[in-house]
């Protein structure tokens, strides 16, 4: 586990104990980016890419929901979401999608979401 995620302890019914990383270490690194990406920015654009930065650091963990339909969250983390294929897609996504919203290079919004979800590589 890296030192700058915040582990929690999750205990299932049949005491299997489980280490994950929480969605406000994932957050906060994706705040952090998001911070250095904004500077020189006008506060009215901005508003948007807050949210998108918090989405595009806790995105990937959203393959914990199809195991907690099966009674076990972790049984397909760490899968294709975490991938560098998975990452690029999705910060191509978020890149075009934002550029519908406003209009931001697309260079520097494809590296600023591509760094953001790196953080689940």
């Amino acid at each position: 586990m890296r030192q700058s995620e915040v582990a929690l302890r999750v205990c299932f019914a049949d005491k299997e104990t489980i280490d994950m990383s929480s969605p406000v270490g994932h957050s906060l690194a994706g705040y952090l980016i998001y911070c250095c990406r904004v500077k020189g920015i006008s506060v009215r654009r901005e508003k948007v890419l807050f949210p998108a930065a918090l989405l595009a650091a806790n995105l990937p963990d959203l393959d914990f929901l199809p195991g907690f339909l099966v009674g076990r969250p972790n049984l397909y983390h760490h899968g294709i979401s975490h991938s560098l294929g998975a990452v690029l897609v999705f910060s191509l996504f978020m890149t075009l999608g934002i550029q519908l919203l406003k209009k931001y290079s697309l260079i520097k919004n494809f590296l600023f979401f591509f760094i953001i979800s790196c953080s689940h590589l």
